[in-house]
């Protein structure tokens, strides 16, 4: 994934997606996910409940977006349910970009935990086709770009909701990750570009639940057999 400045401490506290009120839904058509084969770049891993039977574990109940897979690099992405702060005003960042432009462009935005690894960077992820310096992971979603961002956003034309900040990623080395799909650790699935690109603030029903849902099936069974462990 490509790292975007520095984050530096922030206020808020880590905590799992709230489960009242109204999530950010920007998608467009019939959401949509469905199991694949095997790990690839753009696909969602979810977490196995039966890998991670404590809520407290640190993956528990989490749905990861990748962002690069390769047999020689490994694999990286980023946990898509985990808000860290539900608003910028409250996180102090450093770094080699605009800083106070950006928190004045940001600073109603949410930031999310996107892993362990390099909690001082950030990911930019948002859904704005053609914005100078993103990278498209699949269609629709970008990583990168913050700059140009910026600078549209000052003249109203970028909309902060359609980006999602990340401090820190996902990592795996070399065979990692598929090694412990083999071993049911997570579940691998294909999804509409809203799963990952809407914010998940406040949904009636968790991010986890959703996917495994419209999977369907054996993951939908998975689902409601633990709609007690919320």
């Amino acid at each position: 994934g490509e790292g975007v400045g520095e984050l530096g401490k922030g206020k808020g506290r880590e905590g799992k997606e709230g489960k009242e009120g109204k999530g950010g839904m920007k998608g467009e058509g019939e959401r949509w996910a469905h199991e694949v084969g095997a790990v690839e770049k753009g696909c969602l891993l979810v977490a196995s409940p039966f890998k991670f039977e404590d809520a407290q574990e640190y993956f528990s109940q989490t749905v990861i977006f990748v962002l690069d897979h390769s047999e020689k690099d490994g694999t990286s992405g980023v946990i898509l349910n985990r808000p860290i702060a539900y608003t910028l005003d409250s996180v102090t960042l450093q770094g080699n970009f605009s800083i106070e432009k950006f928190k004045r462009v940001f600073r109603k935005s949410a930031l999310y935990l996107g892993g362990p690894v390099n909690l001082d960077s950030m990911i930019f992820l948002h859904d704005v086709k053609g914005l100078a310096g993103s990278t498209e992971i699949i269609d629709g979603v970008y990583t990168g770009g913050i700059e140009s961002a910026i600078k549209l956003a000052e003249s109203n034309a970028f909309d902060p909701s359609r980006a999602r900040l990340f401090a820190g990623y996902s990592g795996w080395s070399p065979g990692q990750v598929q090694n412990e799909i083999d071993q049911g650790v997570w579940y691998v699935a294909a999804g509409s570009k809203d799963i990952t690109t809407s914010q998940c603030l406040k949904l009636k029903r968790p991010l986890w639940r959703q996917v495994l849902d419209l999977m369907g099936g054996k993951f939908a069974a998975i689902s409601n057999a633990y709609e007690s462990s919320d």
